[in-house]
């Protein structure tokens, strides 16, 4: 049942892709200020790494694997609208707004970046914002986020995982 519920999700996800509305990218704004590309650069790493230890002893050469990689950047481009949809399904515009204006912080990049380097006055600004409606609703809905996220992120690594594998065999490489 939850597969169907997932095809079904993903099907208006991909149908309504192309027609990219101002609440759609003002989502995707706001996840490009809360580090999602970079935790999702991590999990492509970790894909490939997948991929690197199973076909080890194919001999595949370290140019190879470099320029299997070259395309980071776009699929996790590629990820970030199908993520919106997930967060466009638990809260409206003016929350993602509120969302991206804290993002948009010195206390939140800082948080971010490196959460130990946090000022007093910058921890205050962030427990104002996790204290606030907007934080709560944010509490409140992250379980059910989390479960969407999963679903699409499975979804992405096995659809990346399948692209990449078939471009090694394709080269002639198999998996021992």
């Amino acid at each position: 049942m939850r597969f169907f519920i997932l095809t079904i999700f993903l099907t208006i996800c991909f149908s309504v892709f192309g027609q990219v509305d101002s609440f759609q990218k003002i989502i995707i704004d706001c996840l490009y200020l809360n580090g999602t590309p970079a935790k999702y650069s991590k999990v492509y790493d970790q894909t490939l790494e997948i991929l690197i230890n199973r076909f080890e002893t194919a001999n595949v050469p370290e140019d190879f694997w470099k320029e299997l990689k070259t395309d980071k950047e776009e699929k996790i481009n590629e990820l970030i609208p199908f993520l919106a949809f997930a967060y466009r399904k638990h809260f409206n515009e003016e929350d993602i707004v509120l969302m991206t204006a804290f993002y948009k912080t010195e206390a939140a990049q800082t948080m971010l970046v490196n959460p130990k380097t946090l000022t007093e006055a910058q921890n205050e600004e962030i427990k104002v914002f996790l204290e606030s409606d907007i934080g709560l609703k944010i509490e409140t809905k992250q379980a059910e986020l989390s479960t969407d996220i999963t679903d699409i992120i499975a979804n992405w690594k096995r659809d990346l995982f399948s692209e990449k594998m078939g471009t090694l065999v394709k080269s002639g490489y198999s998996p021992q």
